[in-house]
């Protein structure tokens, strides 16, 4: 995947995995934020420091771009067609 923002910045992510979605903060997440209840669920693509965010549930990836939840416009290209498979994660508490 390659980051199409307007800033030029280039990614790439080579993974024969599967991810479910990535997170990318300009800081150094506390113990506290990371262990925060709801924080393997649930951002607020608002929160501070949070850069970029795709969530790769989409299963639309019109034109190959995975869109960047953060409201940043760091939109991923894929190079080729993404693969999409449900994924199921833990239960909440």
């Amino acid at each position: 995947l390659h980051s199409t923002s307007r800033r030029q910045r280039q990614m790439c992510i080579r993974d024969s995995g599967m991810m479910g979605e990535i997170r990318v903060w300009n800081k150094v997440l506390t113990a506290e934020e990371i262990n925060a209840k709801d924080h393997f669920y649930k951002i607020d693509p608002a929160s501070e420091g949070l850069v970029s965010y795709w969530k790769f549930n989409d299963n639309n990836t019109k034109d190959k771009v995975v869109k960047d939840y953060s409201g940043n416009g760091f939109h991923l290209e894929t190079k080729n067609n993404a693969n999409w498979q449900n994924v199921s994660v833990p239960a909440e508490d």
